[in-house]
Formats: C-alpha cells, sequence, structure tokens
C-alpha cells in the first residue's frame, strides 16, 4: 500500500480499489491493533459526508474481499462484536519503493 499515491498492490500488481474503501484501509493500517468503534471510523474516513453503518460494513466487506479474505477469516480486518474493528496483519516496509 502507498497511501501517498493512493496505490494498493499484490504481488507487484496493482490492484482496483474505491477511493472510500482506499480512505478506510489506511485509516485502519494506521491504527494497526488498535480497535476502531464504528463512529470513530465514520467521524474520521469521512468527517464532511453522511455514512451510514450499513455503508461501512459494505465497505469493510470489500475490502476483505480485495485483500483476499475469505468468509469467516479475520486476517487482516477483524471484527470486534460490541466494539468495533481492527487490522490485525503484520506489516513490513518495502525496501524497493523507498526514495
Amino acid at each position: 500500500m502507498d497511501p501517498g499515491a493512493r496505490l494498493l498492490r499484490n504481488n507487484g500488481e496493482s490492484v482496483s480499489i474505491g477511493a472510500r474503501a482506499f480512505d478506510l484501509l489506511v485509516f485502519l493500517v494506521e491504527r494497526r491493533g488498535q480497535v476502531i468503534s464504528k463512529n470513530e471510523l465514520l467521524g474520521g474516513v469521512w468527517p464532511e459526508s453522511i455514512v451510514e453503518e450499513a455503508n461501512l460494513a459494505q465497505h469493510i466487506s470489500l475490502l476483505r474481499r480485495t485483500l483476499g479474505e475469505r468468509p469467516g477469516e479475520n486476517r487482516f480486518i477483524a471484527t470486534v462484536p460490541g466494539r468495533g474493528y481492527s487490522f490485525v496483519a503484520a506489516l513490513q516496509r518495502d525496501r524497493s519503493a523507498a526514495v
């Protein structure tokens, strides 16, 4: 993921992802390991927009599919019942992207 260039790649291949879903992914990754409430996600990712919880759930589902999660897996995004979501995957820097 390259937030500055707004790119998501898988094995060097660019992955198509919508702007809102990408913003949500960046927000989650920046807070990796933290449980983020739905309200915090909505306010942090779309502070100037009215977004329904159902739309947030759709974006989370889209992100999971885009990242290659199967139903019931929590390899990247975990749902914490009654609390929110957490990005749980290990991260590593792509040294070849360093300038």
